[in-house]
């Protein structure tokens, strides 16, 4: 069943309980895009950037909110990889403002300090700037493989493998 919308919430009801002009009933809307086809429902993706790993819904943009708090942090950028059909991690990708490097250590306790475990990144990588697309948005298919834990070949042959229903799910469309 669905609520009547969001305690105490207006704006954010009006925005995610919307009456279908059909019928006149009330759905919400979840964030996943998709399209009828051929008298089935095709899964397209989501207008957000939460993923789900092991069970928990997470939204990229908390992490990303967090690590931004981080004193000479300037840009961050959290994003899945996967590993195998098991592994999917957490990765935190960050440039400082003065371009000096930044502890991971520092920016793994702020963290703790504001998230859950299951949230926290596996991978904290520092580069010197984060690659943005021609409309200023973070360029999430051009971050590196984190270093240490996996090889950057063994990455790219499990997302080239996955299918576009596991590339949605794993946050690495």
């Amino acid at each position: 069943g669905v609520s009547p919308g969001y305690h105490n919430r207006s704006d954010l009801t009006a925005q995610r309980f919307v009456r279908l002009p059909e019928t006149g009933e009330t759905v919400y809307r979840t964030g996943d895009r998709g399209v009828w086809r051929d008298g089935q429902l095709q899964h397209l993706g989501r207008s957000d950037d939460q993923v789900k790993i092991r069970g928990h819904r997470i939204e990229l943009g908390e992490i990303e909110t967090v690590l931004a708090g981080v004193p000479d942090v300037d840009v961050v950028a959290a994003r899945v990889w996967c590993i195998d059909d098991a592994d999917h991690r957490l990765v935190a990708y960050f440039s400082s403002r003065s371009g000096a490097p930044v502890a991971a250590d520092r920016l793994r306790e702020h963290a703790r300090g504001f998230l859950p475990n299951y949230m926290l990144p596996q991978h904290f990588v520092q580069l010197a700037a984060i690659p943005l697309l021609p409309n200023g948005k973070i360029d999430r298919k051009v971050l590196p493989a984190p270093l240490g834990e996996t090889s950057e070949a063994a990455v790219a042959v499990a997302e080239t493998d996955l299918t576009p229903q596991q590339r949605l799910v794993l946050g690495v469309c």
